[in-house]
């Protein structure tokens, strides 16, 4: 488990996009997603947030990210980006978060 938070690393506009998919988590207790580019890497992230529960309440969030910087770059030529499925399912990244 990760005792930091995914937004000391996101500034500007990807620390309130982070901030409210992360929010909304906690908050309804249901998943979502959000995609962030990590200036200082040049790299695109897409992760998917779910929640993590005890009872009735969300206690953690667990967090799966991926870099689609190759899909992003495809997108941008015009060009279909065809992954093939068992690199589509591969974790690059999990991250518990603990509740407020």
């Amino acid at each position: 488990m990760c005792t930091t938070s995914p937004l000391d690393f996101a500034t500007g506009a990807d620390h309130s996009v982070m901030k409210n998919a992360l929010e909304l988590a906690f908050r309804e207790g249901r998943p979502t997603s959000y995609e962030v580019y990590v200036e200082p890497l040049q790299k695109w992230y897409h992760s998917l947030v779910g929640p993590i529960r005890r009872g009735d309440a969300v206690t953690h969030l667990s967090v799966l990210t991926r870099d689609i910087s190759s899909e992003k770059s495809a997108q941008a030529h015009g060009v279909a980006f065809h992954r093939p499925a068992a690199a589509r399912l591969a974790i690059r990244g999990f991250l518990a978060i603990r509740g407020p």
